[in-house]
C-alpha cells in the first residue's frame, strides 16, 4: 500500500478477489495509453520515494530523533 497508488501507479486488489484481478490486467492489456501512464507514474514514484539519499536523510532523521529528541514511532 505504501508503493502501490490505487488507479494512478498501479491497482489495489484484496487477496483471492481473482475476478477484479482479471478484470484490471484485461483493462491494462486493453487500454496501451493508460499502461503506460501508469508505469511511468509507478517509476517516478519509486525513483522519488525510494531514492537513496532521502532514504538515507530519513534514517538520520529517525536517528537523530531517537537519540536526542526521545521520540519514538
Amino acid at each position: 500500500k505504501e508503493i502501490v497508488k490505487d488507479g494512478k501507479t498501479g491497482f489495489l486488489v484484496n487477496p483471492k478477489d481473482v475476478k477484479t484481478l482479471s478484470e484490471k490486467i484485461l483493462l491494462l492489456l486493453q487500454d496501451e495509453k493508460r499502461y503506460r501512464c501508469m508505469c511511468e507514474s509507478a517509476r517516478k514514484s519509486i525513483d522519488e520515494t525510494f531514492e537513496i539519499d532521502f532514504m538515507v536523510r530519513q534514517q538520520e532523521k529517525l536517528y537523530f530523533d531517537l537519540i536526542y529528541n526521545k521520540k519514538f514511532v
